[in-house]
């Protein structure tokens, strides 16, 4: 018997040995998240949006080697972007993937960027981005918040139950505007709505549904998933403003992880956001031939219509500077544009 009794020794050691488990992590690296990184969203599951947001869950957890989990929250579960925007402020999210809406709630300074008749073009909206993106990310940092990158949402079109052949055919209309836009709003009363509801996102197809509202402004590839094609018969044969959205992380949240981390959220939205924008553009334009071959109307638009929106757009451009997003960075954006034009088109100007 006396052979099974560890000797002196062995004790010691033993003792050593569960000294140091003591001593060290509880928790082995990898074995369980260190850091979760709950992102918020209205963008749908199962769309090209909801596919790129996985890869980026599944690139951080392996990149990090399970030390940052990142938990997904799509289809508004955290709410409309006002939601998403209070709870990133309180840390209750550390992420947030918004439309403009939500960035104008942050700051005023993004409404410009949803300015209509301004940016024109993939190609205008790609070069203004870049050389305004320092701006907007000096305004986010402003409040404890960092731009982890731009996304697109796309071209926005006018969609209508009657077809709109002047811009007194606008005054028939009742319009939906997304609550708290207050630029989308002015800019539609400029443009000649008279009829305007201003609604949250998920009560707008209950309202075409019921006929309290008949007519909103959207991108093809957003209205399908929200099922609102159904509710209407005409959309605009021209595109009535540029709808980027960013990928926003609560700054307080970022500065707590190492730097190897740091490094690793960061890129993996540098890595695949621009396949997103990539994505979605080509996924906009099936989407727009989508929605005619199901039965929507392309309402054609004469060279009169034209001018009259496009002086009306002017108009908002103008009269709104100063009152939600400074003079000064509306001159900014005008200059960038203008210079990408003169690059691209020098005999034209």
């Amino acid at each position: 018997m006396s052979a099974l009794i560890p000797g002196k020794n062995f004790i010691s050691i033993f003792s050593t040995l569960i000294l140091l488990i003591a001593l060290a992590p509880s928790v082995p690296a990898g074995d369980k998240p260190q850091y979760n990184l709950k992102i918020a969203t209205i963008a749908p599951d199962g769309t090209g949006w909801g596919d790129v947001f996985h890869n980026y869950a599944d690139y951080v957890e392996k990149e990090s080697g399970g030390r940052v989990n990142v938990a997904l929250y799509m289809g508004a579960i955290m709410g409309d972007e006002p939601d998403e925007v209070r709870k990133l402020r309180i840390g209750q999210i550390q992420g947030a993937v918004i439309t403009l809406m939500g960035m104008g709630i942050i700051a005023d300074d993004f409404k410009v960027l949803e300015l209509p008749q301004l940016i024109m073009n993939f190609q205008e909206s790609d070069y203004a981005l870049e050389k305004l993106t320092p701006v907007f990310q000096q305004i986010l940092r402003e409040r404890d918040l960092i731009l982890a990158g731009w996304f697109e949402v796309g071209y926005v079109r006018i969609y209508t139950r009657i077809p709109i052949n002047s811009i007194r055919d606008y005054d028939q209309t009742k319009f939906w505007s997304w609550a708290g836009e207050p630029v989308v709003e002015e800019a539609l009363r400029i443009l000649g709505v008279k009829n305007l509801f201003p609604l949250q996102l998920p009560e707008v197809l209950n309202s075409l549904k019921t006929g309290m509202v008949d007519s909103f402004i959207g991108s093809c590839l957003t209205i399908i998933p929200l099922q609102w094609y159904p509710e209407t018969k005409y959309m605009s044969d021209f595109t009535y403003g540029y709808s980027p959205g960013a990928v926003v992380l609560e700054r307080k949240f970022f500065d707590q992880l190492p730097s190897d981390l740091q490094e690793i959220v960061l890129k993996g939205w540098r890595l695949l956001l621009p396949d997103l924008t990539r994505k979605v553009r080509e996924d906009e334009e099936k989407a727009c031939r989508g929605l005619k071959a199901h039965g929507l109307i392309e309402n054609p638009s004469g060279p009169e219509l034209l001018r009259e929106v496009r002086a009306r757009a002017v108009e908002v451009q103008d009269k709104l500077a100063g009152k939600y997003y400074p003079l000064p960075l509306l001159q900014k954006l005008r200059s960038v544009l203008e210079e990408f034009r003169l690059q691209s088109h020098p005999a034209a100007q």
